[in-house]
């Protein structure tokens, strides 16, 4: 979903035709998301994005930026117990 958001700025009903996932969960994921800070929104537009900074971190797969792998990366290293 990072990756199809970070295309271009869409409102949840486009985000969910283009990811195939139901409106209403695409609404409240996306107001989670936006809460949490790691995507922006629009109130006035009803329209969310990412920055360029979020979309290279979440959407983008450029090592160990990419927050995805860096995770992977930092659980296989057992460092911690589990």
């Amino acid at each position: 979903m990072y990756k199809a958001l970070a295309d271009n700025p869409s409102s949840p009903e486009e985000l969910a035709k283009k990811t195939g996932t139901d409106s209403r969960c695409m609404r409240e994921w996306l107001a989670a998301q936006a809460a949490d800070g790691y995507i922006r929104h629009d109130a006035a537009s009803v329209r969310f994005w990412m920055t360029e900074e979020q979309a290279y971190a979440l959407a983008g797969q450029a090592g160990l930026a990419f927050i995805k792998d860096a995770f992977a990366r930092w659980r296989n290293t057992r460092l911690f117990p589990r």
